[in-house]
């Protein structure tokens, strides 16, 4: 008797290996023609980018946390992420996301815009990820929106001289009496409500940085480490009340 289950399963795996040769070839094809396209530069890892507009600010390292407005697609125009469509930038930090975006990142300038062509080994490979399918080649348009410059002291002096980045974001927007009114201010809040976000991922990333000198140091660096450790939360708390007063507020309102 034939074992529909053990068929099905062949079936399942032999497709998917049939679709994951196909996006392979597909991807080289692809790749290959864009190549001779008029402003694309090739890299040696095989990332292909074009510059749509030339930013004027500092352009990021591996380590640095940057904010960007993205819209991801795969090679047929199929939309898999895009934080343009939703409306809502994002920041992270360069060396924890796929290769090609570290890599291709580091090309641009604040403020800068440039789609980027990222072939499968330098993107998520053989995996299927979400919406995307194995060996996919992606396209990104990326804009780069803000450089947070990490800057990680390595020497006693500089952690003796080294200061916890401050808030920039403003203070908190005036929020109304009550929830019919919430939607007035709803855009200057989310923009603070980001902004604060923003703020404590890169603080944190500081700290991180901080954190990473305590081994391998003398007794000297690593108790200026804890001081500045130390210093630094106190100083993160005191910045990060009046978000946290907002945010219970405003929440507070929507619940209303």
């Amino acid at each position: 008797m034939v074992n529909f289950q053990v068929v099905r399963v062949i079936g399942l795996l032999v497709c998917g290996f049939y679709f994951s040769l196909v996006g392979a070839v597909t991807g080289k094809d692809f790749m290959a023609a864009n190549d001779k396209q008029a402003g694309v530069v090739t890299t040696p890892s095989g990332l292909q980018y074009k510059v749509v507009s030339e930013g004027s600010g500092p352009s990021p390292a591996a380590t640095d946390l940057v904010k960007v407005h993205y819209h991801g697609t795969l090679i047929d125009g199929t939309v898999f992420d895009s934080s343009v469509e939703r409306g809502s930038p994002t920041s992270f930090a360069l060396n924890r996301v796929i290769k090609g975006w570290t890599e291709g990142l580091q090309t641009m300038k604040q403020g800068g815009k440039t789609t980027f062509y990222i072939p499968p080994d330098i993107a998520y490979g053989s995996k299927a990820v979400g919406p995307i399918p194995p060996n996919s080649t992606l396209v990104f348009e990326v804009e780069l929106l803000r450089v947070f410059k990490l800057n990680t002291p390595s020497s006693l002096d500089e952690v003796k001289a080294f200061k916890i980045a401050s808030m920039d974001c403003g203070t908190p927007p005036e929020l109304p009496a009550n929830k019919d009114q919430l939607k007035s201010v709803q855009r200057s809040a989310d923009t603070y409500s980001t902004c604060a976000q923003d703020y404590y991922k890169y603080v944190t990333m500081q700290m991180e940085g901080l954190m990473g000198l305590l081994e391998g140091n003398d007794e000297d660096m690593r108790d200026a480490v804890l001081d500045k450790l130390r210093d630094s939360k106190k100083a993160v708390a005191v910045q990060l009340d009046p978000v946290i007063t907002f945010l219970d507020k405003y929440q507070a309102l929507q619940t209303m």
